[in-house]
């Protein structure tokens, strides 16, 4: 069953857009930080302790032990057949613990804490996501709900309370936003970043598009009987297809080579002829594009 994961910066419109999608949708929803103690502990830190909040080893390791044990709850969801949406996952502890960094002065030149996204922060970043991933299950995909401060600021101006986040007028998640963006380009998983100042509805709608390729791709993988080596095979060359962000060739040819080597063998000979492949490509709505 596919697990999809739903990102962004506070006042992106991620509860609103989950609560839609979860009307819409049969999915089983959770989140992180979760309800459990270690999530209800981080909660209680990001609230009310700045100190402890900017300190990014800390809340890193808050996060990962808050994610180990919310493994249970989706590993068991997804062994009864539940689509599972996750409020936040490992691209939020990256984003906002490589931006704590930042505004700490942890990569700065001197007294320049506002630097750009440069190789130190980016080899941070993997390091980060490396021991936020230990233990725990890839995404299928992961929706990057992309806002600027200024319209998730003002999103937020009724909010009884806030996070240490969103108290410094929208200059902490600025650099949280672009932190995200840093990670979607160098994550090894499957990002889609969706403009999340468009209508709530538009918003909504290419959310659910997602999903179901998602679920279909999910399902398409599981109808194969593959050996554990075939899958991993596949596997890799899965991830590598979906980090050039290409989904079908627009050369046919290219597209017959492409399935072979992606799939294996296997795949071609299940879909049987050329053109099966191809309509099949296409019944599941993958986009056409070039480069590689």
């Amino acid at each position: 069953m596919a697990f999809v994961v739903i990102e962004g910066i506070d006042g992106s419109g991620k509860s609103s857009v989950i609560e839609s999608l979860s009307e819409r949708m049969y999915l089983h929803v959770t989140r992180e930080p979760t309800d459990g103690p270690v999530g209800m502990l981080i909660r209680d830190i990001i609230y009310h302790d700045k100190r402890i909040s900017m300190n990014a080893s800390v809340m890193e390791h808050l996060f990962n032990a808050d994610r180990l044990l919310h493994m249970t709850e989706i590993r068991v969801e997804k062994s009864i057949g539940s689509h599972v949406l996750c409020d936040r996952y490992a691209g939020s502890t990256v984003a906002y613990q490589t931006a704590s960094r930042i505004m700490s002065g942890h990569f700065a030149d001197g007294h320049n804490v506002d630097i750009e996204i440069n190789d130190r922060v980016i080899d941070s970043m993997i390091d980060t996501e490396c021991s936020s991933m230990q233990g725990a299950i890839t995404p299928d995909l992961c929706i990057l709900l992309d806002v600027d401060t200024d319209t998730a600021m003002m999103r937020m101006s009724n909010r009884p309370d806030r996070s240490v986040y969103e108290k410094d007028d929208g200059r902490m998640l600025g650099v949280v936003r672009e932190c995200y963006r840093a990670w979607a380009e160098i994550t090894r998983m499957d990002v889609e970043i969706i403009d999340a100042t468009e209508p709530l509805d538009v918003v909504v709608d290419l959310c659910k598009y997602y999903i179901d390729q998602a679920i279909e791709l999910e399902k398409w993988f599981k109808s194969f009987p593959m050996s554990d080596i075939e899958k991993q095979s596949i596997e890799l060359r899965r991830l590598a297809r979906r980090k050039a962000n290409v989904l079908v060739y627009e050369n046919e040819i290219s597209l017959v080579r492409w399935v072979k080597d992606t799939m294996h063998k296997i795949v071609l000979k299940k879909l049987g002829s050329k053109e099966e492949c191809i309509d099949f490509c296409r019944s599941v709505g993958w986009r056409f594009r070039t480069g590689f």
